[in-house]
């Protein structure tokens, strides 16, 4: 009986090399709890994409970092309503996007346990359609930078407030839950990059 030697019908050799060398987007404080990072975590975890996240202020302030070359990529949600100057402007190109379920949007406060004795509601402008869950309380709604920086604003207040914020924001500041807003949402984010010299 011979033996016979098994034969490859396909073979390919697949690069180990990570793409991106580093990763940017909006985490405006130390524990990076934005929705933006957490889709960009999942995306570098799940996927093997970048060896660095790093968070700025701001997607302007992300998005030059990597015209600086201090990042390679950077990472915008598709709700982003200034989104289109990062897909218009000619040293940036949409390379990629990500599909990633976002932390549950909450109501959330330090010191209200009803909706009605809300008197500031810091959100961040990609929720304000969560507003309209509120009705018929109307509360006085500033827009702030981030759903990081409307939980800390909520936290330190001197008159009642909440935030509309995500639930990881809304933990990590010690907040109480009002309402869930908004749960399972899955949400598209752009991957920007340089784009290639003419």
């Amino acid at each position: 009986m011979s033996s016979q030697s098994s034969i490859e019908v396909f073979s390919e050799r697949v690069d180990p090399r990570i793409p991106y060398r580093s990763a940017a987007t909006l985490a405006d404080e130390p524990l990076g709890l934005t929705c933006s990072m957490t889709a960009a975590r999942q995306w570098a975890q799940e996927h093997r994409t970048t060896r660095i996240l790093n968070g700025y202020p701001s997607f302007e302030r992300a998005a030059e970092s990597v015209r600086a070359g201090q990042d390679e990529v950077f990472i915008v949600p598709s709700a982003y309503s200034k989104i289109d100057t990062f897909f218009f402007d000619r040293d940036f190109r949409a390379l990629d996007s990500i599909l990633s379920q976002l932390p549950d949007m909450v109501l959330a406060s330090a010191d209200c346990r009803e909706s009605e004795e809300i008197h500031i509601l810091y959100h961040h402008p990609a929720t304000e359609h969560l507003l309209r869950l509120l009705a018929p309380v109307e509360p006085l709604a500033q827009a702030v930078s981030s759903n990081s920086m409307a939980a800390r604003l909520a936290r330190k207040s001197d008159r009642p407030s909440a935030a509309i914020t995500n639930r990881l924001c809304a933990d990590s500041y010690r907040l109480q839950v009002l309402k869930s807003l908004a749960t399972g949402v899955m949400m598209n984010f752009v991957v920007f990059g340089r784009r290639d010299p003419e």
